[in-house]
């Protein structure tokens, strides 16, 4: 059995009975054989203390000292007097009273 899937040999058996397979070769005997796989030999997998070590490094990667400016444009916004002379009309969207 996979160490990495959990299910029991009777479980197994269990779950081809009700698919109605008797083995998992059996399952799987509608594909090809050169499309099958030809080995299912993959690497050793990484401690968590490895895993959260690479998250850490790629993380580092993110620019974290940008500033945000979401609602920036809905409330106490300096316009230069030299805009409201300009266009008078955008003085009660500043300002509303």
């Amino acid at each position: 059995m996979n160490p990495y899937i959990t299910n029991t040999e009777s479980e197994v058996k269990e779950m081809l009975s009700v698919m109605g397979v008797s083995s998992i070769d059996e399952l799987f005997a509608d594909i090809k054989p050169q499309h099958r796989p030809k080995s299912f030999d993959l690497p050793s997998g990484l401690s968590e203390y490895e895993v959260m070590c690479h998250l850490t490094k790629l993380s580092l990667k993110n620019n974290v000292h940008l500033k945000p400016f979401i609602g920036g444009g809905f409330y106490d916004h300096y316009v230069p007097a030299a805009t409201l002379l300009k266009y008078p009309e955008i003085k009660d969207l500043v300002n509303p009273t």
